[in-house]
């Protein structure tokens, strides 16, 4: 039975905190069923009816996420909690990014502090070369290396109006790091950001999400690889973390470039 609009908008602006709860006894080795029903307290009446039925369908075997009904509300609840200023762990493809919304000073600056990076700058992605205008300038060698298949992070000089819609992100410096979605999750953020519209033309017009995007691993710490080794290592830094089931096989961080020319 499905729960009235209200209660699921409820049940998702909770995910985070039960989640995050949930994370620290599974570490401790309670059983999953066992840590549900030790967090129950954290949601409200109606929500913990539809846990008590996912309590019943993960003793018959279901992944939580499954019996929870979340795998579609999955790429909304991030991009809620991107925009209420939360930090998300992103899992990629050679690793985990630490990502949060670019126009959100405050995200931004509990990013540094948690990071262990005070000054250096962060870099940014974008739906596409568009979503630049105004933004950075772009010559057309610039657009080819950003849009190219290895998806580098590319160094753009900034215009006037960056350091005003993104502040924090690159300060002191003339230029800023760039770079376009390149893992599924990336589109789906941006394509849910976009408002889930038909067909493809959307993945060329400008789009006004802006996230912050850096390596997500400790200070002084190798990269992140495995979804275990981001609940323990990562639990400090991130408020919630996005993973799925493809092994990361080797770490590799972006590359980044100036082009000349």
């Amino acid at each position: 039975e499905k729960l009235p609009a209200v209660h699921q908008r409820i049940f998702m602006y909770e995910l985070a905190r039960f989640y995050r709860s949930l994370g620290i006894l599974l570490q401790g080795g309670i059983p999953l069923v066992t840590a549900m029903g030790m967090v129950r307290g954290l949601l409200t009446v109606a929500s913990r009816t539809r846990l008590d039925q996912a309590c019943e369908r993960v003793r018959e075997g279901q992944s939580l996420s499954t019996a929870l009904e979340l795998n579609h509300l999955v790429t909304p609840v991030s991009l809620r909690l991107l925009r209420a200023g939360q930090i998300v762990a992103i899992k990629g493809l050679g690793g985990f990014h630490l990502a949060c919304d670019a126009a959100n000073p405050e995200a931004v600056a509990r990013l540094r502090e948690r990071k262990q990076r005070p000054h250096r700058p962060l870099a940014l992605m974008v739906a596409n070369c568009a979503s630049l205008k105004g933004l950075a300038k772009l010559s057309a060698a610039e657009t080819a290396v950003l849009e190219s298949a290895e998806r580098p992070i590319v160094l753009l000089e900034k215009r006037a109006g960056f350091d005003a819609a993104f502040p924090g992100i690159a300060p002191d410096t003339d230029e800023v790091g760039v770079l376009l979605p390149y893992a599924p999750i990336h589109y789906l953020l941006f394509h849910e950001a976009a408002g889930r519209p038909a067909g493809t033309d959307w993945l060329d017009e400008a789009q006004p999400l802006a996230l912050v995007m850096t390596s997500a691993n400790p200070h002084g710490e190798p990269l992140v690889q495995g979804n275990d080794e981001a609940l323990e290592r990562l639990s400090e830094i991130a408020d919630v973390l996005l993973m799925h089931n493809r092994d990361i096989v080797v770490r590799c961080d972006d590359s980044v470039l100036r082009v000349r020319s």
